[in-house]
C-alpha cells in the first residue's frame, strides 16, 4: 500500500482473498483515516503489508496544481510523452534518455516533440 501526505492511500494492492468486499466499502474512503483502517483491515485477513513511500496524492485542481509545479513534474511528464511516442512508431530508434535530455536542456523549445525526437 502507497500512502499519501494527507491520511490517505495512492495505492492499494490485494490478493482476491483478502478483498470482502461488504468490509471493503465501509472503509472510511475520502478521509485523512483510510491508511490507517486499511493496515487494520489487511490484519483481520491475515494479510502481508508492504508499505511504500509516502507520497502526495492528486485529489483535487489544487493538488494537481501543486504537482504540475514541482521539479518532478516535468521529468514525469516528459518520460510519459516518449513512452507514448515511442510505443506508437515502430521505427523510434532514439533512447529516451537522450530525448529525455533534449527537453530538459532546451526548455525554450517550441517544437513539435514527435519532430525532435525523430
Amino acid at each position: 500500500m502507497g500512502k499519501s501526505q494527507d491520511g490517505g492511500l495512492y495505492l492499494i494492492g490485494l490478493n482476491h482473498r483478502q478483498f470482502d468486499a461488504e468490509n471493503f466499502e465501509i472503509l472510511p474512503w475520502q478521509s485523512d483515516q483510510l491508511s490507517n483502517c486499511f493496515q487494520q483491515y489487511l490484519k483481520e485477513y491475515k494479510g502481508q503489508i508492504t508499505i511504500l513511500k509516502t507520497l502526495q496524492d492528486i485529489d483535487s485542481t489544487a493538488d494537481l496544481c501543486h504537482f504540475l509545479a514541482g521539479k518532478d513534474a516535468r521529468s514525469l511528464i516528459i518520460a510519459l510523452l516518449l513512452n507514448t511516442l515511442s510505443r506508437k512508431r515502430n521505427n523510434h530508434k532514439q533512447s529516451t534518455f537522450y530525448n529525455k535530455q533534449v527537453f530538459l536542456f532546451q526548455p525554450a523549445n517550441k517544437g513539435s516533440p514527435d519532430l525532435i525526437a525523430a
